[in-house]
């Protein structure tokens, strides 16, 4: 089903509308491209459903507690929105192509988590595998129409997080797996980052360089 006919903005006695199309629609008189929070929200909820986050599903517009309005590509990079729910999920939204290509849980992705008090209530066993991460992080991609086998991807690569601060004997070992997939045509470039919390058994990050479900055009 689109999200857009199962998704409702609850909006209390306001609406909250923004200029600039969350859909790519452009205004036939000016040219330019128009967002707003009403509809980009609905594929915002549709990836939080598919994800199994830790939001309200559906998604309504009192959960948006940060909305960074869209941003036209100046020849190079992507057109995009963001949004922030809850203070602590981010999500960012390509405009051309009607999808999340980035997601981020601030409480507990080890892309952002780095100071000792935020480290050391996180350091407990681990209830998965690294195996059992890659096995979650590839229902990710299929749960969000991406199709491993069709994509310019090279195999898999599943690291466990580590922390050791100063003066310690020895690492740590962290409940948190990063699974990426390089690029075929650049193995440098990760195609597909995917972070698992092993412990909650959440995804709390993903990202990929190319926001479409059908494989880049070969040059």
């Amino acid at each position: 089903m689109n999200p857009r006919s199962q998704v409702c903005v609850a909006l209390g006695f306001v609406c909250l509308m923004f200029p600039g199309s969350a859909s790519a629609k452009m205004n036939p008189d000016s040219n330019i491209a128009i967002t707003n929070l009403v509809e980009v929200l609905p594929y915002i909820s549709d990836f939080v459903g598919k994800l199994e986050l830790e939001s309200p599903h559906p998604l309504e517009t009192n959960r948006v507690t940060r909305f960074s309005g869209y941003r036209p590509k100046r020849g190079y990079g992507r057109e995009t929105v963001s949004v922030t729910v809850d203070r602590k999920l981010h999500f960012h939204y390509d405009v051309e192509h009607l999808l999340v290509y980035g997601f981020t849980d601030d409480r507990y992705s080890m892309r952002y988590l780095w100071r000792a008090e935020d480290i050391k209530p996180l350091i407990r066993p681990s209830k998965i595998t690294k195996a059992q991460a890659l096995e979650t992080a590839r229902k990710c991609l299929k749960r969000l129409g991406y199709s491993e086998k069709e994509l310019p991807l090279l195999p898999p690569r599943v690291n466990q997080w580590t922390w050791e601060p100063p003066g310690a004997p020895k690492p740590e070992l962290l409940p948190f797996f990063t699974v990426e997939w390089p690029f075929s045509k650049h193995p440098d470039w990760e195609y597909f980052t995917i972070e698992i919390d092993g412990y909650r058994e959440k995804v709390t990050h993903f990202s990929t360089i190319h926001p479409r479900q059908d494989p880049p055009v070969k040059e």
